[in-house]
């Protein structure tokens, strides 16, 4: 199913960084995986200093390779994930709410 919504995104031309996570780590799956448009790949069980690194990295690559300009007010949603940029909030899809730090919002 992650393979079929990455082709999507990609048929799409959605610039959107993919970060595929994922308890498949056979060498098919690794390969496949980039080819229908993933940007980066990690099996599961994985560390999460190295999902955080991997993150860290995909995002120098295609932020810089495509400036966007996100505005102070923007809200983001995702899989019942909220994040309002203005406010620095979150909610998860529990509907609880967490204000995030200068820190953690920059990452």
């Amino acid at each position: 199913m992650e393979l079929s919504i990455c082709r999507r995104l990609r048929n799409g031309v959605v610039n959107t960084p993919v970060l595929m996570v994922t308890a498949k780590g056979d060498d098919v799956d690794r390969i496949v995986c980039p080819e229908v448009g993933a940007d980066d790949y990690l099996p599961k069980p994985f560390n999460p200093r190295e999902l955080l690194a991997r993150v860290r990295s995909i995002r120098r690559r295609t932020c810089d390779a495509h400036p966007t300009q996100h505005s102070l007010g923007a809200t983001y949603r995702f899989a019942g994930w909220t994040l309002d940029a203005g406010s620095r909030q979150r909610n998860d899809p529990a509907c609880r709410t967490v204000e995030l730090t200068g820190a953690e919002f920059d990452c």
